[in-house]
């Protein structure tokens, strides 16, 4: 694994894997490590006498291993060059991958698509340590993510770590930068005068990190309107778009930054979110029992 090698831990359920593995083939780079894991736990009926047998726990289980180890492999075929490894946890998924994502420069994550998954994500974008991406629905063009990388600013002042993010993201991949700035004057304000000195204060905010990353063309795009408005108006699906997630508190069952399901709602593509937890917590430790290595 070279020194600019990344760590990441792919979630994955029971079904709908594919397009998460899809993009993670699409983006990784060579030499990077995976981690898929697959949160597991066995439902209540299976423990009574008269559970019929496709209710009998080792069943159950053995089925998932399959399906686990099979996502692996299918990864290790489209991309031979990553060290890619599976792992089953007997836990509920949000601390699963909060454990797992421990130490991680990269959690994958599908889509929501019921509450329970959005729930998921809604605590995992506020309480783990690195930042979450969010895979597109569709397949991954041929070439992700040439266009312009996005990001988006909706509380400028305690957004640094969304910019330092975007910027060192912009930088590595050598695309251009195109910050996201919604917008809406204060009331009684003359147009033109607030959009001049927002315009304004942008430069100078987004001043130092353009003089250490002279290689990033930044556009800076200050729009009128809503989060939803501006995304669906000014941002390419195959762009991948960073912002920030914030949420917090002690329970799972937590919703979803009103931005980032604003940028669900209207975007397809890639998202990865830049985590800024209300409250501190501290996860319990997550048993885990390997279910394969393939490293190269």
């Amino acid at each position: 694994m070279g020194p600019s090698a990344r760590k990441y831990v792919v979630a994955i359920g029971d079904r709908g894997a594919r397009p998460v593995l899809e993009w993670l083939a699409a983006i990784a780079t060579s030499g990077d490590r995976i981690r898929i894991v697959h949160a597991y736990q066995p439902m209540p009926y299976t423990t009574v006498d008269w559970q019929l047998p496709v209710d009998d726990d080792a069943i159950i289980y053995s089925a998932v291993a399959r399906h686990t180890a099979d996502a692996a492999r299918l990864l290790k075929r489209q991309r031979p060059d990553l060290y890619v490894e599976a792992e089953i946890r007997r836990c509920p998924t949000d601390r699963a991958l909060l454990e797992a994502a421990s130490g991680a420069d990269r959690l994958v994550v599908g889509r929501p698509h019921d509450s329970a998954s959005a729930a998921v994500l809604g605590y995992l974008a506020g309480h783990a340590s690195c930042p979450v991406l969010i895979a597109g629905d569709e397949h991954p063009p041929g070439v992700p993510w040439q266009v312009a990388t996005a990001v988006l600013l909706s509380d400028p002042d305690r957004e640094q770590p969304v910019l330092d993010l975007a910027f060192t993201e912009a930088a590595e991949h050598r695309r251009g930068l195109t910050v996201l700035r919604p917008w809406r004057p204060v009331p009684g304000t003359g147009l033109v005068y607030a959009e001049i000195e927002e315009q304004r204060w942008l430069d100078e905010l987004l001043s130092g990190w353009c003089q250490r990353y002279p290689s990033v063309h930044v556009s800076v795009e200050l729009r009128l309107g809503n989060t939803a408005h501006v995304l669906s108006r000014h941002t390419a699906d195959e762009a991948l778009l960073i912002m920030a997630s914030r949420t917090g508190g002690a329970i799972s069952q937590l919703p979803l930054d009103s931005d980032v399901a604003d940028a669900l709602a209207v975007r397809s593509g890639p998202i990865l979110l830049v985590p800024q937890p209300l409250v501190d917590h501290s996860g319990d430790s997550a048993g885990q029992q390997l279910v394969g290595s393939m490293d190269r």
